[in-house]
């Protein structure tokens, strides 16, 4: 197959088509995971023994300032990040408060879709696409939909097959 790149509709953030001279560059794309969900490692604590006050003191002193803390219905904590050193702290934490947490990148805020339309790419098994894109990001495709998941919260221009 020969090199070419195709442009990728965001279908997430708007209905714009994004073309490779769309003036992006490289330096506005990061590629780390910047929502985490924090989670009590054993079912005999919860997080209800703290206020606010001391989740946010325990953030800021373990961690830094963060963009977004919630509580979500479930007693989990979901987090918001923009700075990847945040994320590779927050990936290693295993305390807050003195209680055992197990922190997670959220299975679908990291990760954004577009639809990828390509000739070469119709008569491809969806088990090789994977294989061949997996290291521009891509980790799911759906074939008859040209749906394509990326592994990056900012949508990939263009995607390479070469």
């Amino acid at each position: 197959m020969y090199a070419s790149s195709y442009c990728v509709t965001n279908r997430r953030h708007s209905n714009k088509r994004s073309c490779p001279d769309s003036g992006a560059s490289d330096d506005e794309i990061f590629d780390f995971s910047r929502w985490f969900v924090v989670q009590l490692a054993d079912d005999k604590t919860s997080f209800n023994s703290l206020t606010a006050f001391d989740l946010g003191k325990a953030f800021k002193a373990q961690i830094g300032t963060l963009v977004t803390v919630r509580c979500l219905q479930l007693g989990d904590i979901l987090i918001e990040t923009d700075n990847p050193t945040y994320a590779s702290m927050l990936q290693k934490m295993d305390s807050l408060a003195h209680l055992p947490v197990k922190v997670t990148p959220h299975r679908t805020l990291n990760a954004s879709k577009g639809i990828v339309r390509s000739r070469e790419l119709a008569s491809c098994d969806v088990a090789e696409i994977l294989t061949e894109l997996k290291p521009q990001g891509v980790i799911h495709r759906v074939p008859k939909k040209h749906v394509t998941t990326f592994s990056k919260l900012t949508l990939t221009i263009s995607v390479q097959l070469q």
